[in-house]
């Protein structure tokens, strides 16, 4: 029974991220994706990226993952368009990060909705760049109370429920921001809050 194997070793590596365990997260994560691959899985080396990723966001190590993420989005495309754009905003790297920005689209509302648009905050906000901040806050309000756990137990990204906060803030809505800037910071892994999506 491969399939359950895969899952055991990502819930795993999930809860090894939320407890600041990141050598170990990033080895069974890449141990569950062998296993999905060699089982057939098309999802295997993308699921992959974006664990990786946000292992990465919560070491403060994105600018170093560049040139992995460059290649990241070379094989897949705008879909992983907030995955890169992060990193070279990260970097200081700002023509880059506003081009690939640009190039992303819409984000996708699919099992990694809250992932994306955590990524694409944490870009605008880099970069200070109000274009596409109101349509962000507008998809993240209805996030603003939700649980810690509240679609899977894949990835672990910091909370969500906080991350309408900074498209707020280049919104200009100050008070706004505030309640939400506090929120689900009672889950504290060894570098930041992080939750599981």
């Amino acid at each position: 029974m491969p399939g359950p194997v895969a899952v055991g070793e990502t819930v795993e590596a999930t809860w090894a991220h939320v407890e600041g365990r990141f050598e170990e997260a990033e080895r069974l994560y890449r141990q569950a994706a062998a296993r999905m691959a060699r089982q057939g899985s098309p999802h295997a080396e993308g699921i992959l990226e974006v664990a990786i990723a946000t292992l990465r966001a919560s070491q403060g190590r994105l600018a170093k993952s560049l040139p992995r993420l460059r290649q990241v989005y070379v094989a897949f495309g705008p879909p992983a368009g907030d995955l890169l754009a992060v990193a070279p905003a990260a970097a200081g790297e700002e023509r880059e990060a506003r081009e690939i920005l640009d190039r992303a689209g819409p984000l996708r509302t699919d099992h990694f909705f809250k992932v994306f648009a955590t990524f694409r905050a944490m870009t605008l906000i880099t970069l200070g760049e109000r274009s596409g901040a109101e349509e962000l806050y507008a998809a993240l309000l209805p996030y603003r109370d939700a649980p810690p756990v509240s679609s899977g137990i894949t990835v672990a990204v910091r909370p969500v429920a906080r991350t309408p906060g900074e498209p707020a803030v280049l919104l200009g809505r100050e008070d706004e921001a505030r309640p939400l800037r506090t929120r689900g910071g009672r889950r504290r892994a060894v570098a930041q809050p992080v939750e599981v999506t």
